[in-house]
């Protein structure tokens, strides 16, 4: 009867990323100067030969697509100013194990960027004032620019508008109103009436955010009437 002796060597098993299990949830535009910083301790992990302590999460930046609505520096995600929805980040973890290093499969990391209502904004063209004439209804492309307040949103969009002096035109839509559509803004004046008022123009969106008020004047023309033989 003989005596031998068996030795099993050691070999490096990758480690296993199994599952995110932290929900990563933030509003828009909330971390455009920090980011927002990927943890091991988000993930479920395993691996037979390295202490978690040992191991070291990942950005697989190759595998990130060319119009993905962040930026990645380190662990670090930025993402894209106005954007909300979902972000995925591809991921694994890699155990640094001295002679025969190894990652995990990747998985994605989800990341939700919660909608915040950015105000609506506009801009007129030119100064905005207005010049018209007596008995003639003014329709004409007034405005220059017009956002619901973020490339991301699609807010139905409407003007509020106030006349100082409401004698001088039919105030009301729709004799008078200023379109988010086509851009244009129609007035409609009373009979027989000229002279001059201010008027203020904001816009809301249907969230309820608001953009600035501005105030413009407005000049209706006399125009000579023809006399009446009566």
């Amino acid at each position: 009867e003989y005596t031998y002796n068996l030795i099993i060597n050691a070999v490096n098993d990758a480690p296993i990323l199994i599952d995110q299990i932290v929900d990563l949830t933030y509003d828009e535009d909330c971390c455009l100067d920090t980011g927002i910083e990927l943890s091991l301790d988000y993930f479920e992990v395993a691996d037979v030969d390295n202490a978690i302590e040992e191991l070291e999460l990942k950005i697989s930046e190759v595998d990130i697509p060319i119009d993905a609505p962040y930026v990645v520096n380190g662990l670090v995600i930025t993402p894209t100013e106005n954007y909300f929805g979902e972000i995925i980040v591809p991921v694994y973890i890699f155990d640094n194990d001295i002679d025969n290093p190894l990652a995990s499969e990747k998985i994605d990391c989800f990341i939700i960027i919660n909608p915040i209502n950015d105000p609506p904004y506009f801009e007129p063209i030119g100064d905005g004032n207005i010049i018209m004439y007596e008995d003639i209804i003014y329709q004409e492309l007034w405005l220059s620019v017009i956002s619901s307040g973020n490339e991301y949103e699609d807010d139905n969009l409407f003007f509020v508008l106030e006349f100082e002096d409401e004698s001088l035109l039919f105030d009301d839509a729709p004799d008078t109103f200023l379109s988010p559509y086509d851009n244009t803004f129609q007035i409609t004046p009373k009979p027989d009436q000229f002279g001059s008022t201010s008027f203020t123009v904001k816009l809301v969106d249907a969230g309820g955010a608001e953009s600035d008020e501005y105030t413009y004047n407005l000049i209706i023309n006399a125009v000579n009437d023809a006399p009446i033989l009566i």
